[in-house]
C-alpha cells in the first residue's frame, strides 16, 4: 500500500511524496497548451501579447446643433440657447402683465419702458440668429426656434389689456438697433418684433436652403413656422436686407430653392402648426375695483360719490 498522500501518475505508477509534501503530477496536455504562459505581472520575455495602448485623455464635449446644420461652437450655442431665450423673454411678458394688473390706469409710463427693454432683448436674440444661422451657416433649427419665441412673446404681449396700445408705444418710442454683423458696422433701426422676424426669417431660410446641409423636410417646417407667425412671403427678401459679400451667391441660390419649396404648398401647409394662441387677459381698474388692499386710490375718496 503506497504511503498517504501518494498519487498515481499517467504511467500507472505511484508518485510518493517526499518530506511530507504532496506532489502534484505535471500534465503533458497542460504543458503543451500553455507553452508561453507566464505569471500575471511578470516582465515580458520575448514575443508575448502586446500591451494595450495608453488611455487618451477624454475630450470635452462640444455643443452640437440639431439636424440639418454643422456642429456649433460653445459661443454659438450660447447665442441661440432656446430654453434661455424662451424663459427670459417670457419673463418680460409676466412682468408686464403683473404691472398692468397692479395699476392698469397709471402704469403706462412704466410699461412703455419695459416694452422697449423687451424689444432690445429681442434684437439681441435676432442678432445671434444672424450670426449663427446666416454668417456661420449652422444651427438652423435653433435659429428658427428663436424667431418663433420672439414672435410668440409679442403675440402674448398683445393679449395683455394695456390702457394704451403696445404697438403704438413701440412705434412712438426710440427705435432699437439691430446689429447686421457686417464689416461696415451697419445697423438697422427696429420699432417692432414684426419688423425683426420679417427681416431675419427670409434671410435665414435662404441661407439654409443655399447650403447642402438643410433637407427639404427642415425647410418645409421653417416655411410653415414663418408663415404661421406672420411672415407671409418667406421667399422674398426684406426691402432693407443687407448681405455680406461672401454670402451673396449662397443666398441667391437658396432663395431660388425656397421659392420652389413655397410653391409646393401641399407639402408644408398641412404640417401641424406650432403657433400658440394666447387668451386675452382681463383688466381691473384698481382705482375703484378689486380688493381694497390693492386699490390705487383711497376708497374713502369716493364714498360721497356712492351715497
Amino acid at each position: 500500500m503506497p504511503p498517504k498522500g501518494s498519487s498515481r501518475g499517467p504511467d500507472g505508477k505511484w508518485n510518493v511524496p517526499s518530506d511530507g509534501i504532496r506532489c502534484v503530477p505535471s500534465s503533458p496536455v497542460l504543458q503543451a497548451a500553455t507553452p508561453g504562459s507566464k505569471k500575471r505581472g511578470s516582465p515580458s520575455s520575448g514575443a508575448g501579447t502586446p500591451s494595450p495602448p495608453p488611455l487618451q485623455a477624454k475630450r470635452p464635449r462640444t455643443a452640437t446643433s440639431t439636424k440639418g446644420s454643422p456642429k456649433l461652437s460653445a459661443e454659438d450655442a450660447a447665442s441661440v440657447d432656446v430654453p434661455k431665450a424662451r424663459k427670459e423673454l417670457n419673463d418680460y411678458v409676466k412682468q408686464l402683465a403683473k404691472t398692468v394688473d397692479d395699476d392698469w390706469h397709471d402704469s403706462y409710463e412704466e410699461t412703455d419702458e419695459m416694452l422697449r427693454e423687451w424689444l432690445e432683448d429681442c434684437a439681441g436674440r435676432v442678432a445671434g440668429v444672424l450670426s449663427v444661422g446666416v454668417s456661420h451657416g449652422a444651427g438652423f433649427e435653433k435659429c428658427n426656434e428663436i424667431l418663433k419665441v420672439v414672435a410668440d412673446t409679442w403675440s402674448n404681449i398683445q393679449a395683455i389689456s394695456f390702457r394704451g396700445c403696445p404697438e403704438e408705444s413701440l412705434q412712438q418710442g426710440e427705435a432699437v438697433q439691430l446689429d447686421l454683423l457686417l464689416d461696415s458696422g451697419d445697423t438697422l433701426e427696429i420699432c417692432s418684433a414684426v419688423e425683426l422676424v420679417a427681416y431675419a426669417w427670409p434671410l435665414l431660410l435662404a441661407r439654409a436652403a443655399g447650403g447642402s446641409t438643410a433637407d427639404d423636410a427642415l425647410l418645409f417646417r421653417m416655411i410653415k413656422d414663418a408663415r404661421d407667425h406672420g411672415v407671409k412671403q418667406p421667399q422674398v427678401a426684406a426691402p432693407d436686407e443687407r448681405i455680406p459679400g461672401a454670402l451673396i451667391e449662397v443666398v441667391r441660390r437658396g432663395r431660388a430653392r425656397v421659392a420652389q419649396l413655397v410653391a409646393r404648398r401641399e407639402a408644408w401647409d398641412t404640417l401641424p402648426t406650432t403657433k400658440k394662441v394666447h387668451r386675452m387677459r382681463g383688466a381691473i381698474d384698481r382705482r375703484f375695483d378689486g380688493p381694497r388692499h390693492r386699490r390705487t386710490r383711497d376708497p374713502a375718496m369716493f364714498e360721497d360719490c356712492l351715497m
